[in-house]
């Protein structure tokens, strides 16, 4: 019995030891700091406003601090990876800034993954990429200026208050819209492709130039989908199997664009279509 008890012992120190290894260690910091001497696969915390100069490449199983702002800089590349356990959001901060030159990779598809929240500010000027089992990007306002964001949620791809961009965004919501925007969402250039199970994007108001490519794939989905304004100004594809394009309480204004829709209804407003030096291509229009 002794032999027996010691060797269970025994068994439940190398496991309790084990465990303790796999632990991802908790990682305070605030002010300037090089990501060299952060430990690998640490879970940071900030203890304040915080610049992380990335010259060399890193992962890291998570970012929290929700009453503080976070600066990416340098060239190299952050890659944020959670435990399959981990429940929280796995980057939760008040503003988050990632500089041109920088990648930022997060990788949380588990069902207990979280996504990325930004309370007030995300401004993107290098790249960012989110791959959540949730929705990947929410919070307050996204700005894209001259980056990329690819976002892939369960949920919603984008979730934000505001949206402005000047660069490249990729966004899926295998449940609801690629992109999900509860004020006004602005494009100025660059490309948006976003794709959706209710709709590709869904807007409360939108300014729409630059290159638009959107797919609503669920049974009555649209490609956009808006509420009290739509204005299109560049090239705007837009498919969804009830509306391409669909305007709930808003004019749909097309200046100076061209404008394909497809659906059972191409083009759909419940207010009317104005048209200005423009080519519209539907499969079906109210107007």
């Amino acid at each position: 019995m002794k032999n027996t008890a010691k060797s269970l012992l025994m068994l439940v120190g190398a496991l309790c030891c084990s465990l303790m290894g796999l632990a991802q260690p908790n990682h305070y910091i605030h002010g300037e700091v090089d990501a060299s001497s952060i430990p690998e696969n640490a879970f940071v915390y900030l203890n304040g406003p915080t610049t992380i100069k990335m010259d060399v490449g890193k992962q890291l199983a998570g970012i929290s601090g929700k009453n503080y702002d976070l600066t990416i800089t340098g060239t190299g590349k952050l890659s944020v990876r959670p435990d399959k356990l981990y429940s929280q959001r796995v980057i939760d901060l008040r503003n988050l800034a990632i500089n041109q030159g920088v990648q930022v990779e997060v990788d949380a598809p588990t069902a207990n993954n979280k996504g990325v929240y930004v309370d007030q500010y995300l401004q993107v000027q290098g790249s960012f990429s989110v791959n959540s089992h949730e929705s990947a990007i929410s919070g307050g306002h996204l700005t894209v200026d001259g980056g990329s964001v690819s976002a892939i949620g369960k949920d919603f791809g984008i979730y934000v208050n505001t949206l402005d961009i000047n660069g490249e965004v990729k966004a899926q919501g295998a449940k609801y819209s690629g992109i999900n925007v509860e004020g006004k969402m602005t494009v100025t250039g660059g490309t948006v492709k976003a794709i959706g199970s209710v709709s590709g994007i869904y807007v409360l108001q939108a300014d729409l130039g630059g290159e638009i490519q959107v797919v609503g794939t669920g049974e009555d989905s649209n490609g956009i989908m808006a509420g009290s304004q739509l204005v299109i100004r560049g090239k705007v594809t837009a498919i969804g199997r009830d509306h391409g394009i669909h305007a709930q309480n808003a004019t749909i204004n097309f200046y100076n664009c061209e404008a394909t829709a497809m659906g059972n209804i191409g083009i759909w407003s419940a207010i009317g279509i104005k048209c200005d030096n423009s080519i519209l291509k539907s499969a079906d229009s109210s107007h």
